[in-house]
């Protein structure tokens, strides 16, 4: 009666992907960050795009609500500032 009734496996850890760039603009990591302004209970979204390799900002922007547009815009612009084609990558 102290016993388990049903035999399982033991839980499996799985290692996520890594992405290792060995130059520039391969590997690209963005984060958003809450900015508190003034008024309490509002926050301003910085958007950063970080290269992976050299560690570069490769675009930012300041908006008043986060949503997949202004990230699809953020990505896109980042993209047409370091003469990157978008069709060619998955966003």
């Amino acid at each position: 009666m102290m016993t388990h009734r049903t035999e399982q496996r033991p839980a499996t850890k799985q290692k996520p992907t890594e992405h290792v760039a060995s130059e520039p603009n391969q590997v690209w990591s963005w984060d958003v960050t809450y900015l508190m302004s003034l008024i309490k209970g509002q926050f301003y979204y910085l958007y950063l795009i970080v290269d992976v390799f050299s560690r570069f900002i490769t675009g930012w922007d300041v908006f008043e609500e986060q949503n997949a547009e202004t990230s699809s815009f953020v990505a896109e612009t980042a993209c047409m500032l370091n003469g990157i084609d978008t069709k060619s990558i998955s966003l």
